[in-house]
């Protein structure tokens, strides 16, 4: 019994436990200097594009920030053109 478990054992570790082969990656014939140009045009295109987003929201906040309008500050806490309301009847 005692070999039995032994074999199982050495068997186990060296087959049933092993890593799987991990082969290099490599890119099909003829097709490494497309993909690597394709892969730059894209990085350089997304980058630009992230830059003219960045430049756009910078622009809007801007106009944002120039087109409101300032206020003066009113001596009375309704606001300046508001009237004070009359006060009407009581009601119970």
């Amino acid at each position: 019994m005692s070999v039995l478990l032994h074999s199982f054992d050495a068997l186990s570790s060296t087959i049933l436990y092993a890593a799987p082969p991990n082969p290099p990656a490599q890119a099909p014939p003829g097709l490494d200097t497309f993909t690597t140009k394709v892969l730059g045009w894209l990085k350089w295109g997304t980058g630009i594009a992230a830059m003219g987003g960045l430049l756009a929201v910078a622009v809007m906040t801007v106009s944002a920030v120039v087109r409101t309008p300032r206020r003066t500050p009113c001596p009375t806490p309704r606001g300046c053109s508001a009237p004070l309301p009359s006060p009407g009847p009581r009601r119970c």
